[in-house]
């Protein structure tokens, strides 16, 4: 039988506790990432020994008393068809390789257990976007390895990438040992560099030419050199009717690549290559065909910024509208590229719930981020979507450089005054391959990461500023679990039932707060977040 030339493994989701002691062990117990995921922070709470995000009580409370269709399995990472996946197999699937895939480590291994047992694998390809350590992709390939010693693995994605940039030449090596698999693929984009690789183990040939890639040799790892890869986002559509009959109720897609934008805080541009945008025709094409499936309920548009160019947008909606599109959608949108009728056609096109990066109310905070809007453009996006029923989650940061306590006070103020249905308010990342780090003499700015003080803060009263905006706000919920109100609201669940969830959960991280000796959420309070739902 012939063996497969590419299997895709998909998410690795580990559980709480596991995912907890490994954020402690990764980055230590007082570090932002450990400390967020503790019962007593925002977006966890403890009830019968166990800890839950919003989704995770969602799931038990279905389980317990059906809330939504049957049709709907729970919330969590696999109910999402894995984009990389089905674009990487549909390029693959084009020039003439075999695929096949699981969408979920966790819920289909045993089908790659078997294929490994057969011998009909070739090669196996695990994407890295959505991991923040190493463990779940350890965890992949020692489990493959179990299987086969033989068949080789190829790793890539957003994870591998950051350890190139941000590892030296010796503790990249010793990373790569210790990860194990055979090729590592560094790329903006990747999906050439991945089918030379699997071209040239096919026909067993050297890999020495390959651009972009690390390759074992030895006991060490080489790299080949660098070429900037952009594939045609036209000539490279997701082929959906690979994946019909395991999709679920809920894809991924995109319509461009990269950002035309340049905020200060983002260095997304400058790894993801020139800004390109799919033809109106291909994206009509491709979301008729997700129509024409019939299983998928909900859509997310992994855009960058999906209404600009505004025109473009609103062709697109126009198009989607002209179809019948039944599929409710979601993506990241700009306000200062909102007026009325483009709100009007968003509504009319199924579009559920928008994300928004205000990052700031303050003028001045905007200005330093280089956002090129005005905070009186935020108010009139965020008052249309208000009026015609969407969604919309407001997306803050706090304690950006030139951050004082008046303009925090400012954006605490704009948050109260238009009211986004939610926010969340997350502490500033110093990342310091972002333009804003080439200004730190200006700013006074010293550390990195989630540690960091410049002249007006430092990352401790940024971070107890984002609870005194959870703790004190009133009108807008804050949003712990991205992206859950999409997925509720996909479900049939009204706007009321979904904000008075999330904010009864949320009074849950209240009372905790205020009562740090009660270890648990108390049951009076568990069946008040459980009668919102009914």
């Amino acid at each position: 039988m012939e063996k497969i030339d590419c299997f895709f493994v998909g998410y690795n989701e580990l559980s709480m506790p596991r995912q907890r002691q490994l954020l402690r062990l990764t980055y230590g117990e007082n570090s932002y990432y450990y400390t967020e995921t503790n019962s007593s922070k925002l977006g966890y709470l403890k009830y019968q020994k166990e800890l839950y995000s919003t989704s995770q009580i969602f799931n038990m409370f279905n389980k317990e008393k059906r809330i939504v269709d049957n049709s709907f399995d729970d919330i969590n990472m696999h109910e999402t068809f894995n984009l990389a996946i089905a674009y990487l197999g549909s390029y693959l699937h084009k020039r003439g390789f075999s695929i096949d895939y699981i969408n979920s480590f966790n819920n289909a291994k045993e089908k790659l257990a078997n294929l490994l047992t057969e011998d009909r694998i070739r090669t196996i390809a695990i994407p890295t976007s959505f991991y923040i350590f190493a463990y779940p992709i350890l965890e992949i390939i020692s489990f493959i390895r179990n299987y086969s010693s033989t068949v080789k693995i190829l790793v890539g994605g957003t994870f591998i990438a950051n350890q190139v940039r941000s590892l030296d030449k010796i503790a990249l090596q010793s990373f790569f040992i210790s990860m194990g698999a055979d090729v590592y693929i560094y790329s903006n984009e990747g999906e050439y560099a991945l089918s030379r690789v699997v071209q040239g183990i096919k026909n067993g040939q050297a890999l020495e030419e390959i651009e972009n890639i690390y390759f074992k040799s030895g006991k060490n790892y080489v790299f080949t050199k660098v070429q900037i890869e952009e594939n045609s986002i036209n000539n490279n559509p997701v082929n959906w009717n690979l994946y019909s009959n395991d999709m679920g109720k809920f894809v991924n897609m995109r319509t461009s690549i990269s950002c035309p934008f340049s905020c200060s805080f983002c260095n997304f541009p400058r790894y993801a290559g020139k800004y390109r945008l799919a033809d109106l025709e291909a994206v009509g094409n491709e979301i008729a065909k997700l129509n024409d499936i019939g299983k998928v309920s909900g859509m997310w548009i992994i855009d960058d910024t999906y209404n600009f160019p505004p025109d473009r947008f609103k062709d697109i909606l126009r198009v989607m509208i002209k179809n019948r599109n039944k599929i409710k959608w979601q993506a990241h949108v700009r306000c200062q590229y909102l007026d009325e009728e483009t709100v009007k056609l968003m509504k009319e096109s199924q579009c559920e719930h928008v994300v928004l990066g205000i990052e700031s109310g303050s003028q001045k905070i905007i200005n330093n981020m280089n956002k090129k809007v005005t905070v009186e453009k935020y108010r009139q996006g965020i008052s249309l979507l208000n009026e015609y029923n969407i969604m919309n989650t407001a997306l803050l940061i706090m304690g950006f450089p030139g951050e004082t306590s008046e303009t925090y006070e400012e954006t605490y103020n704009f948050i109260e005054e238009t009211k986004p249905t939610f926010y969340q308010a997350r502490l500033w990342w110093c990342d310091q391959d972002t333009p804003i780090y080439k200004e730190r003499e200006k700013y006074k700015l010293e550390g990195s990461g989630y540690t960091w003080s410049h002249a007006t803060m430092n990352s401790t009263t940024a971070y107890n500023l984002v609870y005194d905006m959870f703790s004190n706000l009133r009108n807008s919920i804050f949003e712990s679990d991205f992206p859950i109100p999409f997925h509720l609201s996909t479900r049939g669940i009204s706007t009321d039932k979904i904000k008075n969830f999330i904010g009864s959960f949320n009074e849950c991280i209240r009372h905790k707060i205020s009562n740090p000796l009660e270890e648990e959420t108390n049951p009076e309070m568990i069946e008040k977040m459980r009668a919102t739902l009914y």
